[in-house]
Order: C-alpha cells, then structure tokens, then sequence
C-alpha cells in the first residue's frame, strides 16, 4: 500500500459538490486511451534517457520503487515515496498498543514456550468480573464470543515482529493441535544464537568422527 496525499482542505472530503470530475470512474473511461498513451509518453521518455533508477527505496518493491522512481523522475515528477515516512508515524500509536499487548501477553506466558489461543486467553481473562489482566483491544457479549475473537487477534499478529525491551520478538505459528494452532514468542537475536550453537555442535560431532575413522584406518 502506497500512501498518497489528498488534501480537500475540509473536514468532511465526502460531502463536497464541486468535484473537477463528477464522476471520476465514468471519466477515466471515456478517456483510457489517452490516459494510457499520457503513461507511454512518460516511460518512453525514461527510455530515451537510458531507463536511470530512481533514488527511492521500498523494502520488498526494490524492483517497482527503481522503475517508478526512475520514470517520475525523468519526467521531472517528484514527490515519489516522500511521505512515507510520516504515513508511517501516523500507525505508530496502534503498533505502540501492539506492543504493549504483547509485552503484556509474554510476561503471562514467556518467550519460547508453546500454547494455544485458548489455553493464553484462560490464563488472561477474570471470568469473576469479565475483564483481561492484560489490555487487549477486543469486544464480545460472553465468553465463548470474546475466546473467539482472541484467536483472530493472534493469528492477524502471527510471523509479525515486535521490538520489546531492547530485544526483537516473533508471534510464530508453530503447527495445529486437535485443530487449534499452536504458537510461541519466539526471541529472534536468540534463534540466531541457537542455530549458531547448534552448527558448532554438529561441527564437533562430525570433527570427532572423522578423528575416530583416522584412528581406526591407522590401527
């Protein structure tokens, strides 16, 4: 999704009249085809001067940001991904509850350790008085409603990595148990480790039995 600025200069944009083009859809298509040779127009122009990139990066669009980029540019367009970075600011108070529902979430039930929605949301919610000792932002009318849409919460947030406590943490599915997914918080620096560890661990054991073979053919 990439953001783009609207700025009606009123505060309810939808019930302006004086639109430019009352109807916007029926207008592109009455003019598609000069709306598609206007674009040409533009890419052939990038063509001309040697296809530059553009000097703007996108994690995961490299490709499209350095074509797009590149065309904008050439034609003198700019602008392109500038906002970003504060259309990025504006969501950083949802991840920032994000966060600490799931700091909340792991003091409860701990970093590597496997469990089910269900299972984390006993140990969380008072059924005596209704509420959650940790702040999650979900609504139901009973019990059975609110487990329920625990279970979405989780698994919207799954493969998502949240910087807690100075340390990067997963939300990872680990598999599914009598139908019901299984997950974990798992510490990423510390996977690393873990892999690293184990490496050196296979390292010794293949060193080992290369030893214990040399012995043996020299005996």
């Amino acid at each position: 999704m990439i953001p783009i600025y609207i700025m009606p200069e009123v505060a309810r944009p939808e019930l302006r009249t004086d639109f430019y083009h009352a109807d916007l859809v029926g207008w592109t298509r009455e003019y598609r085809s000069e709306l598609i040779w206007s674009l040409c127009v533009l890419i052939r122009n990038w063509v001309a001067k040697g296809m530059p990139d553009g000097s703007k990066k996108l994690g995961s669009f490299e490709d499209w940001a350095r074509v797009t980029g590149g065309i904008l540019e050439a034609a003198g367009i700019g602008g392109f991904l500038e906002n970003l970075a504060s259309w990025r600011s504006l969501s950083t108070s949802s991840n920032q509850d994000d966060i600490e529902v799931m700091a909340g979430l792991i003091k409860e039930i701990g970093i590597d350790k496997h469990f089910k929605a269900g299972e984390l949301f006993d140990g969380i919610y008072d059924e005596a008085t209704g509420n959650f000792d940790v702040d999650v932002p979900i609504r139901g009318r009973d019990k059975h409603t609110l487990k329920t849409q625990f279970g979405k919460y989780l698994g919207y947030r799954k493969g998502k990595i949240y910087e807690i406590g100075g340390k990067n943490v997963k939300l990872e599915a680990t598999g599914i148990t009598g139908g019901s997914v299984r997950y974990r918080f798992a510490e990423m620096g510390k996977r690393v480790t873990d892999k690293m560890a184990n490496k050196t661990k296979m390292e010794a054991r293949l060193e080992k039995s290369t030893q214990d073979e040399r012995q043996l053919e020299t005996a």
